[in-house]
């Protein structure tokens, strides 16, 4: 008994011993296990069932985007038959007057300015990005 505690003494002393020990022990463990996933019946059975997975992901992409392709096609296809015209699509800036408007030349001002306000932002002097003044100590 003496002679264990006194073993186990050295090894809580000294760091490198039980550095060593700690070491001996991971290689250890790590080989036991290693040992396992190794076996190429496992790997195989692995990398079919990651393949099937993926296979399986690719054909649920594929009827998705092929039922939405056909949904489209059949709801133009009904706006056809029904007559109904697609909406036009209008550019911004070219908006037809509506009832005959016309926007005054203060109104193209205004909306530019907005426009102009977007596009630049905030000054600095209002959101200053402040940086740390080093000081230099004599």
């Amino acid at each position: 008994m003496d002679g264990l505690q006194s073993l186990i003494d050295a090894v809580i002393s000294n760091p490198i011993l039980s550095g060593v020990l700690i070491w001996i022990g991971s290689v250890f463990f790590s080989r036991l296990f290693k040992n396992k996933e190794d076996n190429p019946e496992i790997k195989q059975e692995r990398r079919q069932q990651r393949e099937k997975e993926a296979q399986q992901s690719v054909r649920q992409a594929e009827e998705t985007v092929q039922s939405a392709y056909e949904r489209v096609q059949q709801e133009y296809g009904n706006r056809i038959r029904s007559g109904i015209k697609e909406p036009e699509i209008e550019k911004i800036g070219e908006r037809k007057n509506m009832g005959g408007i016309r926007k005054t030349s203060r109104q193209k001002q205004a909306l530019q300015g907005i426009v102009w306000s977007e596009i630049i932002g905030k000054p600095r002097a209002v959101n200053p990005h402040h940086t740390r003044h080093r000081r230099i100590r004599p």
